[in-house]
């Protein structure tokens, strides 16, 4: 997309929010993803009958 009058330094900031956005979703999406694994393995090691 391209503005007239706009030179890629203006648009510079937006590069740097973007790139933020997507940092903070993907991290957010791996700790999400961790965190569901554990609680997985949680609940095997809980439904295990001790012997």
């Amino acid at each position: 997309m391209h503005f007239e009058g706009m030179s890629a330094m203006d648009a510079r900031h937006l590069v740097l929010a973007y790139a933020s956005v997507a940092l903070f979703q993907g991290g957010y999406f791996a700790w999400v993803v961790r965190n569901w694994l554990r609680l997985k393995d949680d609940e095997k090691k809980a439904a295990k009958p001790v012997e």
